[in-house]
């Protein structure tokens, strides 16, 4: 159950990393070229989608930009930062409510791992041996699994 839950909250977590990202991408295609480049945004990468991640332009095509953004208004130059800080808060915001749903989650799924370990701690000695635990190995057994049973003999362990 605990593995079930560590494997959810990491889902969880993914997705809305790319709900976020899928959400920043479509505010920045819905941006002129002009202003796309003076961000550093590449409008290749925006629509190649969220496994271009993070849509920057390349040296070449960032060399060629430097270039042309000499002859710029300062006008459009002060939009552009405008629009890039903007774009900045907005990436920002969004990876803290990304951060805030992680720390939600694994905060439930220290929740559910304390009340096995409580529950657990409430059997008695023999049913805790008949299914093949024990008080010392009660902690391991709610993190990990019980050997041969939840986890690999070998004894690999990949906790998060």
């Amino acid at each position: 159950m605990i593995k079930f839950l560590k494997l959810l909250g990491k889902r969880t977590e993914a997705y809305y990393l790319n709900l976020g990202r899928a959400r920043a991408r479509q505010v920045l295609l819905g941006l002129n070229d002009r202003l796309l480049e003076d961000a550093g945004f590449s409008r290749r990468l925006l629509e190649e989608g969220v496994d271009s991640w993070p849509w920057r332009l390349d040296v070449d095509e960032a060399q060629g930009i430097s270039a042309n953004a000499m002859w710029t208004k300062q006008s459009q130059a002060n939009s552009a930062r405008t629009v890039s800080n903007k774009l900045q808060d907005s990436l920002i915001k969004l990876d803290a409510t990304n951060q805030a749903a992680a720390t939600a989650i694994r905060k439930s799924i220290a929740a559910s791992e304390s009340q096995a370990i409580k529950e657990l701690s409430a059997y008695t000695d023999k049913e805790l041996m008949d299914i093949g635990l024990t008080r010392d190995t009660i902690h391991e057994a709610v993190l990990f699994g019980r050997p041969g049973i939840d986890t690999p003999e070998n004894g690999d362990r990949n906790a998060a």
